[in-house]
């Protein structure tokens, strides 16, 4: 006769046993991949790739955009009905789960991101794995092209070509700005319209265009379900950009060294504690909640470790939060991510006019991130403005040679 102590460890063991094989099931579910979409409104829909997959007893996703892919951590809960994708680094997420439907499983839930204290945007989401059908072959699409957004100062360029998708007639590309870039965007032709897309966690961007005659565009331009702006464009095979080094000015009524912010520990840091010391430094106006910044961190950190010693950096965040403590978890997690070791201090809201008055010299904030460099003496010398990331192709090799020629210019002077 089997004791009691035996017959309830037995039922213990299968209990784990059941859990487990249901956890498995639960997890197998979710699988696969996916065609995703964030619901704009009643009639948009903005696309994207999403594969999810196994990985030592867990789950492992990735996004696509375009040729962009994107590992997300995938966290299944308890019950193994709702999964999360979680974006730490820019605080949002996405909770879904899984329903069927006439057309098999489908994944229904919401992104949710942090925009600012009492501003959290909500999003509905949704997947299936139905079979796309192929995008319709045009070069109407296809090209350069000068871009004007309504009520933009400056004009930007569009460069769109064909992709290198598994889906036929794919077309990639991005819009370059004086402020930085719009990502990977991907999509392509359907009923005579071009759609592009890129969902990175932090931005959620869509791209409706038409062509309204030969060599020429027009479209509308939507951020999530919260910002639209109306957009032409002309078929300009030599567009380029303003020259970022131009376009933002210092304001010479307030001395750099005489600034002074907060520390993640929360104690004041006066900028001459580092700067005209001997060392020259980049200081980098950014937020952790910006994919442009997310680029420029990549690229610093390949400075850093190239210069060493010769050259410092300094991080000067304008968050969307005035939760002090909120900000430091998120540029701790920004820090991790990024392997970054330089200092970064909290100089204060990522509105453009406030950060404006708090770091004061510089005649706007126009763009996150901008690129203040200083000479050893402390004195500041250049601005870059705006950051052309890796979606950019050409004008982000042009933008690190423009910089790596202005860091060379300040170490010759150091020495």
């Amino acid at each position: 006769m089997i004791s009691s102590k035996i017959g309830f460890n037995i039922l213990v063991s299968a209990a784990i046993v059941a859990a487990f094989s249901f956890s498995c099931m639960a997890q197998d579910m979710f699988v696969g991949d996916w065609n995703a979409k964030l619901v704009v409104n009643d009639d948009l829909a903005l696309p994207f790739g999403l594969t999810i997959e196994s990985k030592n007893d867990g789950l492992v996703a990735t996004i696509s955009n375009g040729p962009e892919k994107i590992p997300v951590d995938a966290i299944l809960d308890s019950s193994g009905s709702r999964l999360t994708l979680d974006f730490p680094h820019y605080d949002s997420k996405i909770v879904c789960g899984v329903v069927e439907s006439e057309h098999g499983l489908e994944l229904q839930g919401s992104w949710k991101k942090f925009r600012g204290d009492d501003r959290l945007a909500t999003v509905p989401f949704a997947a299936d794995q139905r079979e796309l059908d192929d995008f319709e072959k045009t070069d109407a699409f296809v090209g350069r092209f000068e871009v004007d957004f309504d009520g933009d100062e400056q004009t930007a360029v569009a460069d769109f070509q064909p992709g290198k998708a598994t889906r036929a007639n794919s077309i990639h590309g991005t819009f370059l700005t004086t402020t930085g870039d719009y990502r990977f965007l991907g999509g392509g032709v359907k009923d005579n319209q071009l759609m592009l897309s890129c969902f990175d966690g932090a931005h959620a961007f869509l791209f409706v265009v038409d062509s309204t005659g030969e060599d020429q565009l027009e479209g509308e331009f939507y951020s999530g379900n919260w910002f639209q702006q109306d957009w032409k464009a002309t078929r300009n095979d030599s567009a380029q950009l303003l020259d970022a080094t131009e376009l933002t000015q210092f304001n010479n009524d307030v001395d750099l060294s005489e600034l002074s912010f907060r520390a993640l520990n929360g104690q004041s840091f006066k900028l001459d504690s580092v700067i005209g010391q001997g060392k020259p430094y980049i200081l980098e106006v950014f937020g952790t909640w910006c994919p442009n910044c997310h680029d420029a961190a990549i690229y610093l950190r390949s400075v850093q470790q190239q210069y060493g010693e010769k050259l410092g950096v300094l991080g000067l965040a304008f968050e969307l939060s005035e939760d002090f403590e909120r900000n430091v978890g998120q540029i701790e997690v920004y820090k991790s991510k990024f392997e970054i070791d330089y200092e970064i201090l909290i100089a204060g809201p990522a509105d453009k006019t406030q950060a404006t008055e708090s770091l004061g010299v510089l005649d706007r904030v126009r763009s996150y991130p901008t690129f203040i460099f200083v000479d050893a003496e402390g004195n500041p010398v250049g601005i870059y403005q705006g950051f052309s990331g890796p979606a950019t192709g050409q004008a982000h090799e042009r933008l690190k040679e423009t910089i790596e020629n202005k860091i060379k210019a300040l170490l010759e002077s150091a020495k």
